[in-house]
């Protein structure tokens, strides 16, 4: 197609699996931009079959409060993301993920055994995440595990990667299961206004609710041909890269290679 736009909570594109059986790959080529934006959605979700996998090609793909999510509930695994385009741009809370496990209406935490799909992106210019300084959803890409199964990697390869704002590539367990690896490949990575990478096992809400298993935190690997720029902070966060626990299970190693590294105005690594 030339111009396409998945808008609005009643717009979606969805492969779903409820059984034993493989949930079908969904496919999206676009000649030009796909957005999606204030509710749409591309997903494929599991519970015991083979997910679906979620393809999307296209010079530019814009989310602005939109979704592209595989997800497992039991113990199927859940399909990868593979994203290749010239652009990406992230803002208004948009999410890229992953998980092992899923929120029902009632607000409880379904899990399985399955584990996560990987996310892969690959833009030929640029990756962009727009957040705000007090966001509810962050802005992101993400691979979640909250139960036994592990999460999947996430891969980000792009000449410029600029984040700003409560935006967030991470990589976590909040179970059993071990969160995956985060890898960037990138030319310049620009971290700003609380943005951060972060991969982490357990997690704690700001209202102080506890989310923790023995799950391992995966490795962060940065790789920046020409520099790392982190600055700043929002109201709730510094920008930098992290690798956290918040219980018993390990975090993982952080590697930065550039030959620029640049931090101020509070920045952490």
């Amino acid at each position: 197609t030339g111009n396409s736009e998945i808008a609005g909570k009643e717009s979606s594109i969805n492969s779903n699996s409820n059984g034993e059986g493989a949930a079908g790959e969904v496919a999206v080529t676009a000649a030009r931009t796909l957005s999606i934006t204030n509710g749409g959605i591309i997903a494929a979700l599991t519970a015991n079959g083979p997910g679906g996998k979620i393809s999307i090609t296209a010079p530019t793909l814009s989310l602005d409060a939109g979704t592209i999510s595989t997800q497992t509930t039991g113990h199927g695994t859940a399909g990868n993301v593979a994203i290749a385009v010239d652009r990406l741009t992230l803002a208004g809370g948009a999410r890229i993920d992953s998980g092992s496990g899923a929120t029902n209406a009632a607000g409880q935490l379904v899990v399985g055994t399955g584990g996560g799909g990987n996310v892969t992106i690959t833009a030929t210019e640029a990756v962009t995440m727009q957040g705000q300084s007090e966001a509810v959803f962050l802005s992101g890409v993400f691979s979640v595990t909250g139960g036994r199964g592990n999460a999947g990697t996430v891969f980000i390869a792009t000449p410029s990667l600029t984040m700003d704002g409560l935006t967030r590539v991470a990589s976590s367990t909040q179970g059993d299961g071990n969160a995956g690896d985060l890898e960037l490949q990138v030319g310049r990575l620009t971290l700003t206004g609380g943005a951060q990478i972060d991969s982490s096992s357990g997690r704690i809400t700001p209202q102080g609710a506890m989310f923790i298993g023995t799950g391992q935190g995966g490795k962060l690997t940065v790789t920046a041909t020409e520099a790392v720029v982190i600055a700043g902070r929002s109201l709730i966060s510094p920008s930098g890269l992290f690798s956290q626990t918040a219980g018993p299970g390990r975090a993982g190693a952080v590697t930065v290679s550039t030959p620029h590294l640049t931090m101020a105005d509070g920045a952490q690594i």
